[in-house]
This record gives C-alpha cells, structure tokens and sequence, in this order.
C-alpha cells in the first residue's frame, strides 16, 4: 500500500516538474522596452575612440595603433611618444 502510494507522488510530482519545464522551455524570451531600446540605440551611436602613439618603434611580437593613419602598425610605443585618441568608424 506505501509503495503504491509513494509511486502515485512520485509519477504526479515527475508529471508536474514536465509541464513547469515545458511551460518554461516554451515561453517567449522577454521583450525589451521602448525605453530600453532607446538607450541600446543611443548607446551604439556614440562615436569609439581608441588611444593611439605618435612615434612607435618597432618589436616583433607588440602591436600599437599609430596615430598618423589610425591604424595598428607591428611595434611598441616610443618612450617618449605623445599620447591622443583616434575615431573608430
């Protein structure tokens, strides 16, 4: 008689965690809000900037962005090279 009803908990309680993790496996990712979107939107319009050298000197391995062309040249900052930012489009 126990083992019986232990089994009818045992199959009803296994018959519910189904349907909860179906419900939960079914359900539709929240949507984000209008506000939320609009800060996404304003955020990703922010123009990047990425530091970069004036002089670099050349090691093998390093690899530093030059301010002459915005680009990462091979090399390692010289140790007195001046410091600015450029625009990442």
């Amino acid at each position: 008689m126990k083992r019986v009803l232990f089994s009818m908990i045992l199959a009803i309680a296994s018959v519910i965690g189904a349907l909860h993790a179906y419900g939960a496996y079914t359900n539709d990712s929240p949507t984000l809000s209008d506000l939320a979107k609009a800060n996404i939107e304003a955020l990703a319009s922010l123009p990047l900037k990425r530091t970069c050298f004036d002089t670099v000197t050349f090691v093998e391995g390093y690899v530093t962005v030059y301010c002459g062309t915005c680009d990462e040249v091979p090399g390692r900052p010289s140790t007195w090279a001046g410091v600015s930012e450029c625009n990442v489009e």
